[in-house]
């Protein structure tokens, strides 16, 4: 591994802080997942599993290898702190939602299995919501905003559950109809392939979509690089994402992280 001052090229693992000895160091790993950096040159990716955490140029002060694992834990760790306040601001009960309306209402969202059960509990946070603008006006934004959010989450997780918990998502596959390890991710230019080795872990190798208006065009252009993208359908989840009050909505989430050789396939190309 090159670690000269202008050129840190390669793959880094960094370690868990609190490490007295190289003995007791052990890889990094957030939510079950291991962290990792990819750096070409000056250019660096920071990866917890197969998100992107960072993307963009190493800090001028990095001369070392060294150096490079100990920013990558910190950019890591801080991008998850900032995502967890965010998202747990919108489902936390906040203290005027821990009256009445709103505890009804996180109540049945924890116990709901079923579509009419999630709708109820859907119905509960609208209710707890209009009682928050009755009782406080504008005072009570947050907790309306809470209220509010969660009540879609609630009518997503009553559809997985009419489709059996089951979900359907984009799928990379090879030409001879055969699903390649990859996740789909979001990078700064936009979502794109991360391609993963046969243990799961990152290539640091991307595969970019055409962005080409005709379906043709795009199966062709994907084509010429091994790829078609398919269909698969997997278990999921509703869960509240978005890096800020104004970004956090609900969306379906892959239950197996974003790639799984058991995923079921709905379409190969074939």
């Amino acid at each position: 591994m090159n670690t000269t001052a202008q050129d840190l090229t390669g793959t880094y693992y960094p370690a868990a802080p609190g490490a007295r000895t190289l003995r007791e160091a052990r890889d990094l790993y957030i939510g079950g997942k291991r962290v990792s950096a990819v750096v070409t040159g000056r250019t660096a990716a920071v990866f917890i599993g197969g998100e992107i955490a960072f993307e963009g140029q190493l800090p001028a002060d990095i001369t070392a290898g060294s150096q490079v694992n100990a920013w990558a834990a910190e950019t890591a760790l801080n991008t998850t702190a900032k995502e967890a306040a965010t998202v747990d601001a919108a489902e936390t009960i906040t203290a005027e939602a821990v009256e009445y309306p709103g505890s009804v209402a996180a109540h049945l969202a924890t116990t709901a299995t079923t579509p009419d059960e999630h709708r109820a509990a859907a119905a509960a946070y609208a209710s707890a919501k209009q009682e928050s603008y009755d009782r406080c006006d504008t005072d009570g934004a947050l907790s309306q905003w809470s209220h509010g959010l969660n009540e879609g989450k609630q009518h997503l997780a009553a559809q997985i559950a009419e489709n059996g918990g089951m979900w359907e998502f984009d799928g990379l596959f090879d030409l001879d109809g055969n699903l390649v390890p990859a996740k789909e991710i979001e990078t700064r230019f936009g979502y794109a392939w991360l391609l993963l080795d046969d243990n799961g872990r990152s290539t640091g190798r991307f595969f970019n979509e055409s962005k080409a208006k005709s379906e043709e065009r795009r199966i062709a252009a994907h084509a010429k690089r091994g790829f078609y993208v398919g269909r698969v359908r997997v278990p999921a989840y509703a869960a509240l994402a978005g890096g800020g009050v104004c970004t956090v909505m609900p969306i379906v989430k892959r239950k197996d992280g974003g790639f799984s050789v058991d995923a079921e396939i709905v379409d190969n190309g074939k």
